[in-house]
């Protein structure tokens, strides 16, 4: 039985053995300066007049399960008697009820509620208030493994995708190596050639040595990207990116532009992001202008985290403009896809923009 089948029938249940009306299961969730509850699952008597259904919602701090919490109980006997200003119980007619919590992980994070709601005045029965409370607890254990078997699956997603690409990115250098080492050697042919001038000679030495330095570039960029894949952390959980960012600027030796949106948390790996962070930061240094910017902000849903320069001031702009074969940005993209992130960038004489998108995640609420 799936867990939504198994929470209607232990409702229903509940329902019968407790004598309350109406039960619900609620997830509370969203901001913490005005977390929403959600009823997932409800269930009333034919007799109740309690219309209560799945998806239907309210403000955290203004209802009853808060209060109870708040006042560290579980159990009312008359709601309109101990918080007389909940408009929307009183409405309701609701006198009797109970509300135990439902927390999961080992920091117990407040998932939501078991609530259960009479019309009429109800003693307090710690039998009924435990069995809550076990049901509460066994419910907790279920999403947690669900949540953990989640998870594992994206991981594993993740793990294979990160493969692919990476075999992929090393093929692309692999050709790319083969193919410098190729030109220098036809280069180096043309040199060995008797009738070859000494102009072409110093002409095909100067190109040569050229290639010979991109090439090593190339190679230390394949060793870069070896390296970030074996250092790449176990699980991708939710980190509170704005603090971050924060946090490893503080740490740098230059002082840039922030325009950081506060308050930002996403499914990323942090290290992976410290180290994207550095590396745009180092390429606008070296092909941007003395002034750098990096933001963070929401846009049409998703979290952008990128850094503006103010011109690109050396010979590489054709190079950059075209896409060029910085591996540094390579890097990047390589480490923003391990994270199912994405790296764009737009490359003119004006400025170059080069960043990340990444998944906002929610930020755990802890009440």
């Amino acid at each position: 039985m799936d867990l939504k089948s198994s929470i209607a029938t232990i409702l229903e249940l509940l329902q019968e053995a407790t004598g309350f009306e109406a039960l619900m299961l609620t997830e509370i969730k969203g901001r913490v300066d005005d977390p929403q509850q959600t009823v997932v699952h409800a269930h009333s008597t034919k007799e109740s007049s309690y219309q209560i259904n799945a998806g239907d919602h309210w403000s955290w701090k203004d209802s009853g399960c808060s209060r109870l919490r708040n006042s560290h109980r579980y159990f009312s006997s008359d709601m309109q008697k101990d918080f007389p200003d909940l408009e929307v119980l009183k409405t309701m007619g609701v006198q009797g009820y109970i509300s135990v919590p439902i927390e999961i992980g080992p920091d117990e994070r407040l998932y939501g509620t078991i609530c259960a709601m009479s019309e009429s005045s109800k003693e307090e029965q710690e039998e009924i208030v435990g069995l809550l409370r076990i049901v509460a607890k066994a419910i907790a254990n279920r999403i947690q493994r669900d949540l953990d078997l989640e998870i594992r699956e994206k991981l594993a997603k993740s793990a294979r995708e990160q493969l692919s690409l990476q075999a992929h990115r090393f093929a692309q250098e692999e050709h790319r190596v083969k193919t410098g080492i190729g030109v220098i050697a036809s280069w180096l042919e043309l040199m060995n050639e008797p009738d070859t001038s000494e102009i072409a000679r110093g002409e095909a030495l100067a190109i040569s040595i050229r290639r010979a330095h991109q090439l090593r570039e190339e190679i230390a960029g394949m060793i870069r990207m070896a390296k970030s894949q074996a250092l790449a952390p176990e699980l991708i959980g939710a980190i509170p990116l704005s603090e971050a960012i924060h946090e490893a600027l503080d740490s740098l030796p230059i002082t840039v532009e922030r325009r950081i949106e506060e308050g930002i948390w996403v499914h990323a790996f942090e290290e992976y992001i410290i180290s994207i962070l550095e590396h745009l930061i180092d390429n606008a240094r070296r092909y941007g202008g003395s002034e750098i910017a990096v933001i963070l902000e929401r846009i049409d849903g998703e979290v952008v985290l990128k850094v503006e320069d103010s011109g690109i001031t050396d010979s590489s702009t054709k190079e950059k403009s075209s896409g060029g074969t910085d591996m540094g940005l390579n890097t990047v993209r390589t480490m923003a896809e391990s994270m199912s992130a994405q790296m764009f960038a737009e490359f003119s004489a004006m400025g170059s923009v080069v960043g990340i998108k990444l998944t906002e995640a929610e930020e755990p609420l802890i009440l």
